[in-house]
């Protein structure tokens, strides 16, 4: 199975090449029109440099509940027939869950934050605040439906962190 949180914590946040050349993976390139790496498998996968970008779409935030991150479930006409209705809502549903549990108050999340100002935000050097590590799940969530579901379908959904989570993007490559 594919490794793409690995591969997005070493090779993109570092600029270089991937790093599974020894476990069956082929080393990647960047492709600046997409602006993120891919890893892939090189007998299941081919490499996204290789296909065209067929179309983008965006899923907007939903303001209908305030500020808080959240984005609408609404199914996009252009994913009609490459994936199901249900695993798309189910995706956007979990997203909105995660976002939504990384910025709930509670006792450990004030007890980091007084620590963190009693210490001059020194403390945040050495240790991951809960919603460093709910973006991360987030990340390794979204990895996971990549891998499974949308790219066998040459579908792939960015991390909307990546854009200030304004948005997600979807990108759907050419299957020719």
């Amino acid at each position: 199975m594919l490794n793409w949180t690995k591969c997005l914590s070493s090779c993109f946040k570092l600029g270089k090449s991937c790093e599974h050349k020894n476990a069956g993976f082929r080393p990647n390139t960047v492709r600046p029109k997409l602006g993120f790496w891919i890893c892939y498998n090189a007998q299941s996968m081919q490499a996204a440099d290789d296909l065209l970008v067929k179309k983008r779409i965006y899923i907007q935030r939903d303001y209908s509940n305030g500020m808080a991150v959240r984005f609408q479930t609404r199914f996009p006409n252009e994913l009609d027939g490459k994936i199901s209705p249900e695993a798309f809502a189910h995706t956007i549903s979990v997203l909105n869950e995660k976002y939504q549990e990384a910025e709930q108050m509670s006792c450990s999340t004030y007890c980091e934050s007084c620590m963190a100002c009693l210490t001059g935000y020194l403390l945040l050097m050495c240790i991951d605040t809960h919603y460093k590590k709910v973006l991360k799940s987030i990340s390794k969530y979204i990895d996971d439906q990549n891998n499974t579901v949308y790219w066998p379908k040459r579908i792939l959904i960015k991390d909307p962190f990546e854009s200030g989570l304004r948005s997600i993007e979807i990108v759907i490559f050419d299957d020719n």
